[in-house]
């Protein structure tokens, strides 16, 4: 014959407490997860609005660009045009 093995509810409450602990340090991390979000989607946003706040006038001429290179890596090849490409893309 088969017995029926009643649960133990003093186990069980204990189950019940330890996992409902655990739901709210789940909500906790949760929140701090989504808090975390939040700040670094306000820096992007940020970081965002002051690149396109810039002002293409900020950025030096391609010559004077490519004379402050030369003067830092005197035998570098890069020419007028290639600064000028460079310039160019920083702007679109």
């Amino acid at each position: 014959m088969r017995q029926q093995v009643s649960p133990n509810t003093e186990e069980l409450d204990r189950e019940v407490d330890r996992l409902t602990a655990k739901v709210g340090d789940l909500d906790l991390e949760k929140q701090n997860l989504v808090d975390e979000l939040q700040q670094t989607q306000a820096e992007l946003e940020k970081a965002r609005s002051y690149s396109s706040d810039q002002n293409v006038s900020e950025l030096p001429e391609a010559g004077d660009l490519l004379n402050q290179l030369k003067g830092k890596v005197p035998k570098t090849k890069i020419s007028l045009r290639e600064v000028e490409a460079i310039l160019q893309l920083l702007t679109s």
